[in-house]
C-alpha cells in the first residue's frame, strides 16, 4: 500500500531514530530467515547459535516498537500541554495588555525574570520592596530582646530608688533564668501615660498593672536562654506571674494573634468519640494522652496537655 508523503505525521528525532533500528533489525532477521532455506549447508553448532541470534533479534525488535508507542504517547502529551499553556498565555495577555501581571490584590506581581533583566519596578512595588527591607531591620534590631509582663514595680519613692529596685528585680529574674545580670546590656520600663487598673485582692485596692520591660541581651544565645527557661518561672516564688516573649515587630505580632485565634478556633471546634471536656477546656484523647492546639513556633500545633 503506497501511503501519500503530505499525509504522514512528521517524526521526531528520537522517533526516527527507533523506526532506523526496527528498519535494521528487521533486515536482519530476513538475511538470517534465508538461512533457514538451507539449513543443510551449515553444521548444527552454526545452526544453533543462528537461530538463538534470531530469536535475540525478535525479542529486540519487540522492545524497540514499544519503546516507539511509549515516545509517541509522551510526545502527543507534551503537546497537548503546550497548546494548553499557550492557550492560558493568551488569555492573561488579553486580560493584562500592558504585560505587567498582578494578583488578586491588585499588586504586580514580582518576577526572577524582572530581576534578573533590571526591570524598573513601579511605584507600588518600590513600596512594598521598602517595607520588607524595614521589617528585615527591625527583626535584626530586636533579635537580641525580650519583653517583660508581670514583673513588680515601684511606684514610689526617689528615681535613684526605683532604678536601684529595677535592677534588683531584673538580676533575680535572669538568675532564675539561668543567666547573669553581666549577660544583660540595658534594660527599661516601657511606660505608658495611662496604665490599667487591678484589684488587688489583700487589701482590696487598686493598683497599677506593672509596665513591660524591655531586655537587651548582649547575645542572641542568651536570649534564647532566657525563652527556652521562662516556662519553669510559674514555679518560682515571686515570679509566678511573670512572662517572658520575644520583643516583636508589629507585623509579627499581628501573625501571632491570627495564629492564637487559629489555635483558640480549633480547640473550640474539637468533636468526635475521641474528645475529652474538662471544665472550659476541651482536649483530644489519644493513648490515654491528652492534646489540645497550640502555638507553637510560627505554626498551631497539636501538643500533648502537661496538666493532670
Amino acid at each position: 500500500m503506497i501511503t501519500d508523503e503530505s499525509e504522514r505525521t512528521p517524526l521526531s528525532n528520537s522517533q526516527q531514530r527507533a523506526e532506523l533500528g526496527v528498519s535494521r533489525l528487521a533486515k536482519k532477521s530476513r538475511q538470517i530467515d534465508e538461512v533457514e532455506i538451507s539449513p543443510s549447508s551449515y553444521g548444527e553448532e552454526t545452526w544453533i547459535f543462528l537461530r538463538s541470534k534470531l530469536l535475540n533479534v525478535e525479542l529486540e525488535n519487540q522492545v524497540l516498537k514499544s519503546s516507539v508507542r511509549d515516545l509517541s504517547d509522551t510526545v502527543k502529551d507534551l503537546s497537548e500541554r503546550l497548546a494548553a499553556i499557550e492557550k492560558k498565555k493568551c488569555v492573561c495577555e488579553k486580560s493584562n495588555p500592558i504585560g505587567e501581571s498582578q494578583n488578586s490584590s491588585g499588586w504586580p506581581s514580582l518576577s526572577f525574570a524582572n530581576i534578573v533583566n533590571g526591570k524598573k519596578n513601579n511605584k507600588q512595588v518600590n513600596v512594598l520592596l521598602a517595607t520588607i527591607a524595614k521589617e528585615q531591620k527591625d527583626i535584626s534590631r530586636k533579635e537580641n530582646n525580650v519583653i517583660v509582663t508581670g514583673l513588680v514595680e515601684l511606684n514610689t519613692g526617689t528615681e535613684e530608688e526605683k532604678k536601684n529596685y529595677e535592677k534588683q528585680s531584673v538580676t533575680k529574674l535572669v538568675e532564675n533564668l539561668g543567666l547573669q545580670y553581666a549577660d544583660v546590656k540595658s534594660h527599661k520600663r516601657l511606660k505608658k501615660k495611662n496604665p490599667p487598673l487591678v484589684q488587688n485582692t489583700v487589701n482590696d485596692q487598686e493598683r497599677a498593672v506593672p509596665s513591660l520591660v524591655l531586655v537587651e541581651f548582649i547575645e542572641n544565645s542568651h536570649r534564647d536562654t532566657a525563652l527556652m527557661n521562662s516556662r519553669n518561672l510559674k514555679r518560682v516564688d515571686g515570679f509566678s506571674r511573670v512572662y517572658v516573649n520575644k520583643d516583636r515587630t508589629p507585623a509579627e505580632r499581628e501573625f501571632d494573634k491570627c495564629l492564637r485565634e487559629e489555635a483558640k478556633k480549633k480547640n473550640a471546634n474539637m468533636q468526635g468519640d475521641c474528645t475529652v471536656i474538662e471544665g472550659r477546656h476541651k482536649y483530644i484523647l489519644k493513648d490515654s494522652k491528652k492534646y489540645y492546639y497550640a502555638v507553637r513556633g510560627d505554626a498551631v500545633r497539636l501538643v500533648e496537655s502537661r496538666t493532670h
